[in-house]
């Protein structure tokens, strides 16, 4: 193993140490587990994943880069700001390009749970469409010229008009979950940028509960799921 490329791949009689317990770095931020390759931690809302132009401003990424130096940090996904939830950063390049590739190929597991504004007719089903960002940074349905966007959903329940609804990504586009829930009628809870109200305590109510990969290294599939944060219960009668 080398320190100065920072290849930490696992070889035959390595040792993985694993966190033996979570290990919280910042509010709300929690190691969920790491070894020579990646860590598996949760993002609150209200924090950036990534690094920003703001040098000021805080970030999950920053969080870890401190945390782990003189190594470096490698992120391979987005979370908005808005958004809380499990999140897997690599710790080394190999990891990085390993989940890259399954990233692109869409094996990776991710699923995330809403508070919607309304019901849905059919309780479970597929929603296709093609998205395009703007120069404003809005993201549209388009007819062409878009990414495709694949997302299951599944309504786990319904009180007062809204609905909380379980969302399996099959691609991973730009804000994919809040452009096709506000297409099909049903923004989500908070998001104001794409239609729905806001919270009485003012968060978007879209939370990554479950994140699933294949460790190369290890040669097994790994799977991390952590509590909705909120609940029907949250909200007031529309």
């Amino acid at each position: 193993m080398s320190q100065n490329d920072q290849r930490f791949g696992l070889y035959p009689n390595d040792v993985v140490a694993l966190e033996s317990k979570k290990m919280q770095l910042y509010p709300g931020v929690e190691i969920l587990y790491h070894d020579r390759d990646c860590v598996v931690l949760t993002k609150p809302q209200g924090l950036l994943a990534v690094d920003s132009l703001d040098p000021s401003e805080i970030s999950l990424h920053a969080i870890l880069k401190a945390y782990f130096k003189p190594y470096r940090v490698y992120p391979v996904q987005r979370l908005d700001e808005g958004t809380s939830g499990v999140m897997i950063y690599a710790l080394n390049r190999e990891f990085k390009d390993a989940l890259k590739e399954q990233f692109e190929k869409h094996t990776i597991t991710r699923e995330y749970q809403a508070i919607v504004v309304g019901t849905l007719e059919k309780k479970s089903g597929r929603w296709k469409s093609f998205l395009k960002e703007d120069k404003q940074y809005f993201v549209h349905v388009v007819d062409k010229n878009g990414e495709e966007a694949i997302t299951d959903y599944r309504v786990l329940k319904e009180k007062n008009g809204y609905s909380l609804v379980n969302f399996k990504l099959f691609t991973g586009r730009k804000n994919q979950i809040r452009v096709q829930a506000a297409d099909h009628q049903v923004p989500i809870l908070g998001d104001t940028k794409y239609g729905g109200p806001d919270l009485v305590y003012k968060r978007l109510a879209l939370h990554a509960h479950t994140l699933g990969f294949y460790h190369p290294y290890l040669k097994k599939q790994l799977s991390f799921t952590i509590p909705t944060p909120f609940t029907l219960d949250h909200v007031l009668p529309i």
